[in-house]
């Protein structure tokens, strides 16, 4: 199964991004876009191969540990960016603090073998919260670009969890929560 390592954010948020979500769909008839219902994170490490309930296990001691010995940070969330006309993203700058727990957290997973890596694993790694891909946008990337550049985008989450996310079936879920400092199950 794929898994993922990502920052999960506070409900607030994400009642924030399904409303501006609804907003693009229906003022740009987006229906796909609504639909999808995807979940807003920040990814941390892209998606990756675990067979086995072994290696989910070890994983989960490492993220597990790892956490324990994090604290709190913040990202700033500010404006919309883009990669090319493939995705619109809400920009996401993390603190001095975030960047060295993520710096850590790629560091650490470094040190699980089976564990693929691709181009984006890496401390240079742009993070954002996806808002919409290109087949998503239906040929209106410009439109639901600009009209979202006119948007005040300024806000300020706490960096608190990391999750283990899960791709089935075309779906994501969260699979496991980690709080910077302990570890909640869901």
């Amino acid at each position: 199964m794929l898994y993922y390592i990502g920052y999960f954010p506070p409900k607030e948020f994400q009642d924030f991004y399904t409303d501006l979500i609804s907003d693009i769909g229906q003022r740009f008839q987006l229906d796909e876009l609504v639909q999808r219902r995807r979940i807003p994170h920040i990814t941390l490490k892209s998606p990756f191969e675990i067979s086995s309930t072994k290696s989910l296990k070890s994983l989960d001691k490492l993220i597990s540990n790892f956490c324990q010995n994090q604290k709190p940070s913040k990202i700033f969330v500010s404006g919309v960016g883009n990669f090319g006309e493939d995705v619109i993203f809400l920009n996401c700058q993390p603190s001095v603090q975030m960047t060295c727990t993520f710096n850590g957290l790629l560091c650490d997973l470094r040190n699980i073998k089976l564990i693929s890596w691709s181009e984006y694993d890496n401390e240079d790694k742009k993070l954002h919260i996806t808002l919409a891909k290109k087949d998503e946008l239906k040929g209106k990337f410009r439109d639901v670009f600009d009209y979202l550049s006119t948007k005040y985008i300024d806000l300020v989450l706490p960096f608190d969890n990391m999750a283990l996310f899960k791709k089935e079936s075309g779906r994501n879920a969260v699979h496991r929560l980690y709080y910077l400092g302990s570890l909640v199950e869901i």
